[in-house]
């Protein structure tokens, strides 16, 4: 990931080494249903023009000092998965957090020393969950 000023100066960058996982057409098939409604011939077109391969990441999000990078993946609904980044692109760790396993967890957030969580039951209820966290200190 490259680090710019809001003038779109590159100020450093950083990265975690980790291999690409194999997706196949079928996972990725599965992942458009969960998308809504969007017809069969054009997801067809869609997933045959893409790579066999996830993406790193599909969300940045600087909280409270900290960057956390949200692990993409098509094979888990009921989990998050984020690497946590100083300012300075110094590696903290990684984590991950879990809905009930049926539940399809849709928006994770953190805000002011909580965790928001959206999340779908098996029969498409939806709730809000609030956690009082601790965050790592940023350095």
């Amino acid at each position: 990931l490259e680090v710019a000023n809001p003038n779109g100066k590159k100020i450093g960058d950083f990265s975690v080494e980790r291999e690409a996982k194999k997706v196949s057409k079928k996972q990725i098939k599965e992942s458009f249903k969960l998308r809504g409604n969007i017809p069969e011939g054009m997801v067809k077109k869609i997933i045959n023009q893409l790579p066999d391969k996830e993406v790193f990441f599909n969300k940045i999000e600087v909280v409270d000092g900290l960057v956390y990078v949200y692990n993409a993946s098509f094979n888990v609904n009921h989990t998050k998965k984020f690497d946590i980044f100083s300012l300075d692109g110094k590696y903290l760790y990684s984590a991950s957090i879990k809905a009930e396993e049926g539940s399809k967890l849709d928006t994770v957030k953190f805000r002011n020393g909580f965790l928001y969580m959206s999340i779908e039951d098996e029969d498409g209820n939806h709730s809000v969950n609030k956690y009082k966290i601790s965050l790592p200190a940023a350095k």
